[in-house]
């Protein structure tokens, strides 16, 4: 699944290219694109699909909130975010939370943190072979993902919880009173 605002900088061409090469391995996935953008990016990347004769595998879902996105992150297998930048990314947080086995490029800022913690995977930027490798192995190794998924859901509550992100801060207020 991918999740975010549909922009040329999120490398969902990327994306598309990387999935054709693991569908064509596996018949029995589906890529879900979920999230909207200007009406002629999106029927760019319709045409994309079209070209790659995906149409049947990939679900486009629109913009997604609440329910609907909780929903999405309970079906989904694997989430997926090839952005060339992102200064924080905040769908990858949502992932997380959601305990997916998630795969990042190195665009985007958590991704090293993501690493670290055992809670996914991270490609370079725009390389659909490097992507489409880390998506056929997250997607064929059922021991990887499930690790991955918790490591994932403990990141997201350790450094990136509504009651982490408050401490952290509290603690910052609390160093620059003591040095003021």
């Amino acid at each position: 699944m991918f999740l975010s605002r549909l922009d040329p900088k999120k490398g969902i061409e990327s994306l598309l290219d990387a999935f054709a090469k693991v569908h064509s391995t596996d018949l029995n996935c589906v890529l879900v694109i979920a999230g909207n953008g200007d009406a002629s990016y999106e029927a760019h990347l319709k045409e994309h699909v079209a070209r790659l004769h995906l149409e049947p595998h990939v679900i486009w879902a629109g913009f997604l909130s609440g329910d609907e996105k909780s929903s999405a992150f309970a079906a989904a297998e694997l989430f997926v975010l090839p952005s060339q930048s992102e200064n924080f990314g905040i769908a990858l947080v949502e992932a997380l939370a959601a305990g997916k086995a998630c795969i990042a490029t190195e665009g985007v800022a958590i991704s090293e943190d993501m690493h670290q913690h055992g809670a996914g995977l991270v490609t370079p930027i725009g390389d659909a072979p490097a992507l489409a490798g880390a998506m056929k192995r997250m997607l064929t190794d059922d021991a990887l993902r499930t690790r991955s998924g918790m490591n994932a859901a403990r990141l997201a509550a350790d450094r990136f919880s509504l009651q982490a992100v408050g401490k952290a801060l509290a603690d910052l207020y609390a160093t620059l009173v003591r040095m003021g």
